[in-house]
């Protein structure tokens, strides 16, 4: 699917994400997408969620609708046995489960997260969501400069 940019409509990609229905029509399609990348390195020591920088999408349905929302970057974390904490927000909420990825020894480069979330019932209008992130415990978690990438897919059925 290369070649179609993170931004726009995407009409051209319903064949990709659409599951046929009798009569050759859409049962479910993709009505929108959009994406944030960030390469720049980023870390925190905070035990309390802020939000990783460059990790924010907004997504304005024109229907009710539900949005997947998909996040992935490489994680370093400088103490052994602490745990870097992420979660995705719509403004104060977070929404679905925090997801956790532990250090097994120290300045462990190895870690990778990918996770996902599927909000169901989104009603049309603008919704930004954002990644958030913290320390169980004292320590620092890198994301490194390998990239990271925020996705949200509004899907109607």
């Amino acid at each position: 699917m290369s070649g179609f940019a993170p931004d726009e409509l995407i009409e051209n990609l319903t064949p990709y994400f659409c599951t046929r229905g009798q009569g050759g029509g859409c049962a479910v399609m993709v009505s929108a997408v959009r994406t944030a990348t960030a390469t720049a390195s980023t870390s925190t020591s905070s035990t309390v969620f802020a939000g990783v920088n460059g990790m924010s999408v907004t997504i304005t349905p024109s229907t009710t609708c539900d949005v997947l929302l998909t996040f992935s970057s490489h994680v370093r974390i400088n103490t052994q046995g602490r745990e870097a904490i992420f979660q995705f927000y719509e403004g104060a909420t977070a929404k679905g489960v925090c997801v956790l990825v532990q250090a097994q020894n120290a300045n462990n480069y190895r870690n990778c997260i990918s996770m996902q979330y599927l909000v169901r019932g989104v009603a049309s209008g603008s919704h930004t969501y954002t990644v958030r992130w913290r320390m169980n415990a004292a320590g620092t978690a890198n994301l490194s400069d390998c990239g990271r990438i925020m996705t949200a897919m509004a899907i109607t059925t």
